[in-house]
């Protein structure tokens, strides 16, 4: 009887940390330190898909790192590129 009354106890201090979703950039802070992307930095991991106009696959092996936009762009005015504020 006592043996079972020291695992409940051990089972009621040990710690199930909540289950957050896979794809989630918004977590809290990592505990370690600082990250060292800007606050409010959103990345999308995608693998390329070939071309719908050829039938080759050059360039759709690897996987590519693209930050989405934190600011909307903007037409320069003095050569009327696009151009932005976010330096990700």
């Amino acid at each position: 009887m006592m043996e079972n009354v020291r695992q409940r106890e051990h089972l009621a201090k040990t710690f199930v940390p909540e289950a957050s979703p896979a794809n989630d950039n918004r977590r809290t802070r990592l505990a370690m330190g600082r990250s060292s992307f800007p606050e409010g930095a959103v990345a999308r991991i995608f693998k390329p898909s070939r071309s719908a106009t050829t039938s080759g696959k050059a360039g759709t092996k690897g996987w590519r790192l693209r930050f989405e936009r934190r600011t909307a762009p903007f037409i320069e005015p003095l050569m009327g590129w696009t151009g932005g504020d976010d330096t990700l």
